[in-house]
């Protein structure tokens, strides 16, 4: 018959403790075996056991309750002690043993329990006891009582008939009269648990000190890597009374135990978050296209690129969801850009329909100017996340989970890892062989890789969303199959006969998303055109505006958008887009013919030169007008000296360059010259005439002949006037405007007079 360590405990003549049985064993050489069971350990053979401890199994072997057990477990009485010591050959006999092992080792594996247990035994047999002895009276219960007390303390006394289980006496040493009635009042106070032994929290020396405390855990919450050697060495230094090592691994073991979630929070941000965050309320929606959900991720492969020179590359996967049905779209590109959001914001436009806001992180690709503009012009509601809180978009965040831990695995099961813990550990299964046939080639990157182009991983995952969208999701709705049981619904089922705002003019969405120049929105219409980034070789490409000279906005500021084709250029207002001025051409990238282009911009200037005619009769009136002796002096007919060039000869016998008639205003009438006006005639001030003309403007008021005049001559001369004017107009716009309208109130007297 053999026993473990753990069944000897307790039994006379042996220690009470595992490790001194095999100590005890080792020393006096008893026979053992390995012990099959979980756990390991040696099993001791019992004639290498003390006489006192053979008898005391003898004494279990005659006890009701050893029978009992038998019976239940054999299924009949077993033979006496002596005959199953050994078989005919003088070996163990195995039916017998396992028995015995089964029923000493009874006892709960928990400290606590196995002390609360041991003494619910003690009271449950002293009750068993007190029946047997027929104990009544008082006089009859406390001699009852008194003679189980002696009779589980003595030593010699048999146990059989206080049919205790064994473990019971390695528990509980003695007992006493008084100890009884203590348990059986905690029992009926507290239950079973209230008799455990109830041990107080020893203050170690690092908790009594509070610098001592606060040092290690600062150590610990700023280095949460650092061993508990490293942290000893590092107290050593700081405070002469250093605890010892055990007593800091003590504390450090015991303090991450009850404050696990403290330091999982210093050692790792997005550990804590998946495991100790609290996930309170819901993001989702109630109607389709009410919230969209769009990220940014790499891909847990890196793909080949088809470049020619053989370069590897983690292709970003631009990702949208939309919330109510769990529909998903995914963009593969090269980085993740406001170019490729825009591309997928276009798709799922054209797809959806319009959504009610989107939800976005704080990235520069997602509040580039050219993101909120394409959701500003179509009224989308944008919502970002606070930063650094990746769970107020949960949905695609699970899909983005979702579609690494899918579509990877599907398409290699070597992929390259969702971390760098998992790629340590595809990493470690390659053999060495194979590593040090990599090691001399510095070219080589540990890699994964597979022969993908980009347009050939966008079909795979184009592909793997097909099935996904078909695949029942367990965050939507169920519904009945066919044959009347309960699914639930799929994205493709559950986005089926949504209402939602289309976009029927896919052209017109096509130049809103457009890009802008890498300068920016802003660009003026100069001389010779809009300026837009540089040719091939360098030089400035300039881009025809005739469409700017049809609206008159020439030399002002307009609102670029770049076309797929590099050689147009889409032209607005204003950020808003509000209105469309018209495309423009770089002859020089798309090679065609400019002279249709510069015929229509000649066009377009002789029908606004009726203003520049208007403004130029307006200075011969001014002339006699303004002019105030002693503060302007005034050049007459036939005084000062005059400035002659070869060229100057030379044009004066040419014809004149401008044909009237072809503008449509007549020949300009010489007429007789006005008289002077009266030296004591007051002067008109700029300061005062032109905030009082813009006011009049402003307000829709006529205005003064000669005041508008002045102020006509002043935009014409470009005199100290036009910049009063800019600083007095509410913005850039109004001066235009203002101009505009000088000129053509201007034009419009002069036509009248002639």
């Amino acid at each position: 018959m053999w026993f473990s360590a753990q069944e000897l405990t307790g039994l006379p003549g042996l220690p009470g403790t595992v490790q001194s049985i095999n100590q005890k064993a080792k020393r006096e050489g008893w026979q053992f075996r390995n012990r099959s069971g979980k756990g390991g350990g040696k099993e001791y053979h019992v004639s290498s056991l003390p006489t006192e401890a053979q008898a005391r199994l003898l004494e279990l072997e005659n006890t009701p309750i050893y029978k009992e057990k038998t019976d239940e477990l054999c299924g009949s009485a077993l033979p006496g002690f002596d005959s199953v010591l050994c078989g005919a050959d003088g070996d163990f006999v195995d039916s017998h043993c396992d028995f015995t092992s089964r029923l000493l080792t009874e006892a709960p594996k928990d400290k606590k329990t196995r002390q609360a247990e041991a003494r619910q035994q003690i009271l449950l047999t002293l009750q068993d006891y007190l029946t047997r002895q027929n104990a009544v009276g008082l006089g009859r219960v406390r001699y009852c009582r008194q003679a189980f007390v002696d009779a589980y303390n003595d030593p010699l006394a048999p146990k059989g008939e206080l049919r205790l289980p064994w473990w019971v006496y390695g528990e509980v040493k003695s007992i006493s009269y008084q100890t009884l009635y203590s348990w059986e009042l905690k029992r009926d106070v507290a239950g079973v648990s209230g008799l455990a032994r109830k041990q107080g929290k020893r203050t170690t020396t690092i908790e009594a000190t509070p610098e001592l405390k606060q040092a290690c855990l600062d150590l610990l919450l700023a280095h949460p890597d650092i061993s508990v050697v490293g942290m000893w060495h590092e107290m050593c230094e700081r405070f002469e009374d250093c605890p010892s090592l055990p007593t800091l691994r003590r504390f450090v073991r015991g303090w991450k135990a009850e404050n696990s979630d403290i330091f999982d929070f210093a050692d790792s941000r997005k550990g804590w978050r998946n495991r100790h965050m609290k996930a309170f309320g819901s993001y989702r929606a109630t109607r389709f296209n009410q919230r969209w959900e769009i990220d940014s991720t790499l891909a847990d492969i890196v793909w080949e690129l088809d470049d020619g020179f053989g370069g590897f590359q983690r292709y970003a996967l631009v990702v949208a969801v939309e919330v109510y049905s769990r529909m998903a779209r995914v963009l593969v590109c090269r980085t993740s850009n406001s170019l490729a959001i825009a591309a997928i914001l276009r798709e799922c436009l054209i797809d959806w329909g319009v959504p009610e806001s989107v939800k976005t992180d704080n990235g520069k690709d997602y509040l580039s100017r050219h993101i909120l503009n394409i959701l500003s012009v179509l009224g989308i509601e944008h919502k970002k996340c606070v930063p650094f809180n990746p769970q107020q978009k949960p949905y695609v965040e699970r899909f983005n989970h979702t579609l690494n831990h899918g579509a990877a695995m599907v398409l290699h099961p070597r992929y390259l890892g969702h971390d760098v813990v998992t790629r340590q550990k595809i990493r470690s299964r390659e053999l060495w062989p194979e590593k040090a046939k990599r090691k001399g080639d510095e070219s080589e990157i540990e890699v994964v890789r597979i022969n993908k182009s980009l347009r050939q991983m966008q079909c795979f995952i184009e592909e793997w969303l097909i099935d996904y969208h078909n695949t029942p999701h367990e965050g939507l709705g169920q519904i009945r199959d066919g044959a009347g049981n309960l699914r639930h619904l799929t994205p493709y089922e559950a986005a089926a006969n949504q209402p939602a705002k289309r976009i029927e003019n896919v052209r017109a969405l096509d130049v809103l998303m457009m890009p802008a120049p890498q300068g920016g929105y802003r660009a003026t219409a100069g001389k010779k055109g809009i300026r837009v980034g540089n040719l091939p070789d360098g030089t400035p490409a300039y881009y025809w505006h005739e469409c700017l000279v049809e609206v008159g906005r020439r030399f002002e500021r307009v609102f670029v958008k770049l076309d797929p084709n590099p050689a147009l250029i889409h032209l607005f207002d204003s950020e808003d887009c509000t209105e469309y001025l018209g495309v423009c051409e770089c002859y020089e990238i798309s090679g065609n013919d400019p002279m249709p282009g510069i015929i229509a911009t000649r066009r377009a200037e002789k029908e606004s030169r009726k203003l520049v005619a208007a403004a130029r009769l307006s200075r011969r009136r001014l002339e006699k007008t303004e002019l105030t002796p002693g503060r302007e002096v005034a050049l007459l007919k036939g005084q000062g000296e005059i400035h002659e060039t070869p060229a100057l000869k030379a044009a004066a016998n040419l014809q004149p360059a401008r044909n009237t008639t072809v503008i449509g205003i007549g020949p300009i009438k010489e007429s007789a010259p006005l008289p002077l006006p009266n030296p004591g005639a007051p002067r008109l001030e700029r300061e005062v005439v032109i905030p009082r003309v813009l006011n009049q403007w402003y307000a829709g008021e006529p205005v003064d002949p000669v005041e508008l005049a002045f102020v006509g001559r002043q935009f014409e001369l470009n005199r100290g006037g036009v910049t009063l004017v800019e600083c007095l107009v509410r913005d850039r716009e109004d001066f235009f405007k203002f101009r505009r309208w000088v000129l053509a109130q201007l034009s419009e007297g002069i036509q009248q007079t002639g």
